[in-house]
């Protein structure tokens, strides 16, 4: 079964991924996903990226020979593991796995393979490497491996887990520094709390969907269509709160619209919108055009397309490209661009 894992700010990511048989449905993956939620990747995109095309032609390399791991894997029963110098949240690297192929994830470690994993990551130059063990819910004492298997080995650090918040599982490595012994687990807080979103469409011959992601103080609103010229329906727009809204065109007269926000701003949205809700609770000011807001919009962009990769979003690649999971692509899913300029 294909096994991954990734680790975060300086440390190694750790991979495992079988070649030859199908990964099992996924048993828990949704409640971790439901109930946990990280900070974006704190490795810029374009090098997950790399990182994420190479390990794909590593895949399809093993799949062709039979079996056999690809070059610089280590292979051990029947899954291969590899930690390539690429860092990432506990929640991103989750992401990244099945984005690489669809039957990889975050590894777990038993008794019959934690003494290879154990001495692969001290081998490494590693501060620690994620596992895909999770807690089940957030500050819970239930924990699971993302692949379904049993939860049955645990060699925890003095102290640990010291259930304060922090959800998932990392392996220390030889650099550690928590004062943890290398191939001892911890937790730690790779997650944080944050609501997702996701809007379809309202009726066949309208659709406007979206998807949003909200932390404690910022949202940010993926518009998708968002150059549909009036993505509002009838019975919406003649409702009083609608009509509330002021405008500067006849479609939306000023006298018949008092409010706060303009008719025009609201049918036709750009493509991102980020809001302060502690300094702007009612989502008039958009800081997505804003210099200074560039870094913070990047991160929520990332966390919100972790999200889509781990709950199958066929609007992941939206608008700029197009998803591919069928075919050659059923278990390394890849976007593949449209060319539209957007």
């Amino acid at each position: 079964m294909p096994l991954h894992a990734v680790s975060l700010c300086g440390a190694l990511l750790l991979l495992a991924a079988a070649p030859t048989a199908l990964g099992r449905p996924d048993v828990t993956l949704g409640d971790i996903v439901r109930n946990l939620t990280a900070p974006a990747d704190s490795a810029p995109c374009a090098e997950l990226g790399r990182a994420v095309e190479a390990l794909q032609q590593q895949l399809t390399a093993a799949q062709s020979s039979g079996g056999q791991c690809p070059a610089g894997w280590s292979r051990h029963r029947h899954s291969c593991y590899l930690m390539p110098a690429v860092t990432a949240t506990w929640f991103g690297a989750s992401a990244l796995c099945p984005a690489m192929d669809r039957r990889a994830r975050l590894a777990s470690v038993h008794n019959d393979n934690h003494q290879f994993v154990e001495e692969l990551v001290a081998s490494s130059d590693a501060t620690y490497a994620w596992l895909g063990g999770a807690r089940l819910k957030s500050g819970g004492t239930d924990w699971a491996w993302q692949d379904g298997t049993p939860f049955d080995y645990v060699n925890w650090a003095a102290g640990q887990p010291d259930n304060s918040g922090e959800d998932c599982t990392c392996l220390q490595g030889p650099k550690s520094t928590y004062g943890a012994q290398p191939g001892q687990l911890h937790d730690d807080h790779a997650v944080s709390r944050s609501v997702f979103a996701s809007q379809a469409f309202h009726e066949v011959t309208m659709t406007y969907p979206m998807r949003a992601v909200r932390g404690t103080r910022y949202k940010l609103i993926h518009n998708i269509n968002y150059r549909l010229p009036f993505p509002i329906d009838q019975d919406f727009y003649l409702s009083p709160t609608f009509q509330a809204r002021p405008a500067e065109s006849a479609l939306c007269p000023e006298s018949r619209c008092p409010g706060t926000k303009r008719c025009t701003a609201t049918t036709t949205g750009p493509n991102g919108s980020c809001f302060d809700l502690k300094r702007d609770p009612r989502e008039l000011h958009n800081l997505a055009s804003k210099a200074s807001h560039q870094e913070r919009l990047a991160r929520l962009r990332r966390r919100l397309e972790s999200w889509q990769w781990l709950s199958d979003d066929p609007w992941v690649c939206a608008p700029h490209a197009v998803l591919q999971n069928a075919g050659a692509h059923r278990h390394r899913p890849l976007c593949m661009p449209l060319h539209d300029e957007l």
